[in-house]
């Protein structure tokens, strides 16, 4: 939950953001990793590197949508489009999730998807996180 507050502050003097965006992707795979370990001690620092991660990638985007615009409506736009598909995927991730566990009967398929979605930060993140503005129709 630190993550959440402390991230803008952080992104807020950066020219650009790439590098937080890269911590916040690596630490999504280290905590799959560190769920499959089976380790308890290993489980929680996972758990809390995932929980971390996931406040400051959303704050982070949440972040962007003023960063990388010119002006509110144009902010306005691009926060509708991609808030909309944003909250749409995250419905679906842990019932799809859920599904692969019931399909497979084990976790490691479900993890290694999470662990997934840390690549694709990092991936995204290094498009989205350089200094530049971006330009609607």
């Amino acid at each position: 939950m630190l993550s959440l507050f402390i991230t803008p502050v952080i992104a807020e003097k950066m020219a650009g953001q790439k590098l937080l965006t890269a911590i916040t992707g690596i630490l999504v795979i280290f905590g799959a990793g560190g769920l499959l370990t089976g380790n308890a001690i290993m489980i929680t620092i996972a758990v809390i590197c995932i929980g971390g991660a996931c406040g400051s990638a959303f704050s982070l985007s949440m972040m962007f949508f003023s960063l990388r615009s010119n002006d509110g409506r144009e902010a306005s736009k691009v926060s509708g489009m991609a808030q909309s598909l944003g909250y749409l995927i995250a419905a679906i991730g842990p019932v799809l999730l859920g599904f692969m566990h019931d399909i497979t009967a084990n976790w490691l398929l479900p993890i290694t998807m999470v662990g997934m979605t840390g690549i694709i930060l990092i991936v995204s993140g290094m498009k989205s996180g350089s200094d530049r503005k971006i330009a609607t129709v």
